[in-house]
């Protein structure tokens, strides 16, 4: 009896182990693929039919030239490059009380522009006269002291108290006049119709100006800001959200709304603003038509070298650790692993697989290629929503 039952199992093993693979056989004719060689990463052939191919609702992709790809949209914020240019700066909260000029004249060195007025700003102007006048009569007594310290009337202790004091008060006056500079105010000839004046520290085209009569000026603020005439350059400063970071990179080129190639990405910030979940990047462009302060819609996408090209999304998928694209071959299709080099809107640059202008590839409907890949229905991923 027991050598029965133990025949028994071994029959029913067999039995089941017999219909699988007559079922996984059975399927794989279904399917027309070859099976999968894991060790060597290599995908086999898939054998559709035209017909097969139609019903499936797969197109044909021919790789094309990739020179006109403008890449993924952002928005830009336009502002002025400090590299080739005029800043100047409150170090104090005033208020404007006259203009004379209006962003995007030109302007010529000492030429007025406008005139700002505020209490702390005439009590600097009142300090710096009364260090002035001690600057005087401190710089009198050390001229004297310092004919007595040769003639031997008094010691080298007594001179250098003069020296130092002449000295001090000279510091301090030169850091006031410097914070009239900041302003572009004239320490010597400070004084307008209304208030104190504020003239060009450059010539050049005005990118940043006071706009009315009565604005307040925070304190430690770039208020004024003059291009030089033959610059045309401004900054583009890009904020690229975290799901974005592979489609700007440092070295990308920039594009405007017409495809033309107006600049490149100059530097990545390496610090994530928790406010808005981005950083920021900046590109430096030469643009005419751009205006200081102006919001643009612009395109960046790196560089499609001679390996690479450009698959829009719908040409290729995630399976298991690979992308997959699916190369038109005699009879159906060729899988071929790629790698994806860079993201762009609907499309991605990708590499590898002997992708090259001209190549067919499968378009659309590739989750049903990837189906057939899968035999049983192990589809291996998630797919990337084609």
């Amino acid at each position: 009896m027991v050598y029965t039952k133990i025949e028994t199992c071994n029959t029913k093993s067999q039995y089941y182990a017999s219909l699988l693979h007559n079922l996984l056989v059975a399927l794989s004719s279904l399917f027309f693929i070859l099976p999968l060689h894991a060790n060597t990463m290599q995908y086999e052939k898939i054998n559709l039919k035209d017909s097969e191919i139609k019903a499936m609702g797969v197109g044909i992709f021919t790789i094309k030239n990739t020179s006109s790809e403008r890449g993924v949209a952002f928005s830009a914020v336009v502002d002025f490059d400090d590299k080739d240019g005029y800043t100047q700066n409150s170090s104090l909260e005033v208020v404007v009380v006259n203009l004379y000029k209006r962003a995007g004249e030109n302007v010529k060195k000492g030429e007025p522009i406008a005139e700002i007025s505020s209490n702390a700003l005439s009590e600097l102007y009142f300090s710096l006269q009364n260090t002035y006048s001690r600057f005087q009569i401190a710089q009198e007594v050390e001229r004297k002291d310092k004919e007595l310290l040769r003639q031997g009337v008094i010691s080298q202790r007594a001179y250098q108290t003069s020296y130092l004091t002449m000295n001090e008060l000279r510091l301090k006056m030169n850091e006031i006049r410097a914070s009239f500079n900041i302003f572009g105010i004239n320490p010597d000839n400070p004084r307008g119709q209304y208030g104190f004046l504020v003239r060009a520290s450059g010539s050049g085209r005005l990118s940043v100006v006071p706009t009315q009569i009565g604005q307040k000026i925070p304190a430690f603020t770039p208020y004024i800001r003059i291009a030089k005439p033959d610059n045309d350059n401004v900054l583009l400063r890009i904020r690229v959200p975290q799901s974005r970071l592979r489609s700007v990179q440092q070295g990308f080129s920039v594009f405007n709304d017409r495809g033309d190639k107006i600049g490149i990405i100059e530097s990545i910030s390496s610090v994530i603003d928790k406010q808005t979940n981005t950083i920021s990047a900046v590109a430096r462009v030469e643009a005419k038509s751009f205006r200081v302060g102006e919001i643009v819609e612009i395109y960046v996408a790196g560089s499609v070298g001679g390996e690479a090209v450009v698959l829009p999304d719908d040409c290729w998928i995630k399976y298991g650790d690979d992308y997959l694209t699916f190369l038109q071959v005699a009879n159906g299709f060729q899988p071929v692993p790629v790698t994806i080099l860079e993201e762009r809107d609907g499309a991605a640059v990708v590499q590898g697989g002997g992708l090259k202008v001209g190549t067919k590839v499968a378009k659309g409907s590739l989750v049903l290629l990837k189906g057939v890949m899968a035999g049983l229905g192990e589809d291996g991923s998630d797919s990337h929503g084609h």
